[in-house]
């Protein structure tokens, strides 16, 4: 169980920190505005998780390598939180059950990445 709890909490850390600096990296490189970084979160967070799953698999006991259905999975509900942020009314209803996503919204995609990510597992 311990290993698990330490892999999630790495995953976090990476998705959280080297996120946002990929997103800018890549949007910058591919012209994307700041409206739309949210969908390149959407890709680049799941990547990370997976990738940290499988690093963290590969160092620690008891902890099973991350497949390609996991990465898909991961990837999916990561675009699915992402294009969920698009219709007002679901956007409304989560600020107002958790008032701290109100300033941030670019936290639906890394949420869809690491609960697909558990989901799949």
């Amino acid at each position: 169980m311990l290993p698990r709890i330490v892999l999630f909490a790495l995953q976090l850390a990476a998705a959280w920190y080297l996120g946002s600096t990929l997103t800018a990296f890549v949007g910058r490189g591919f012209g994307i505005g700041r409206s739309n970084e949210i969908f390149v979160d959407a890709v680049i967070y799941p990547l990370l998780v997976v990738l940290v799953g499988y690093a963290g698999s590969k160092v620690m006991k008891g902890v099973k390598s991350p497949s390609a259905a996991t990465l898909l999975v991961t990837l999916a509900l990561s675009i699915a939180l992402a294009l969920s942020t698009l219709i007002p009314q679901v956007v409304q209803a989560v600020e107002t059950a958790i008032p701290l996503l109100r300033s941030s919204q670019f936290i639906y995609p890394l949420v869809g990445a690491l609960a697909g990510y558990y989901i799949k597992r």
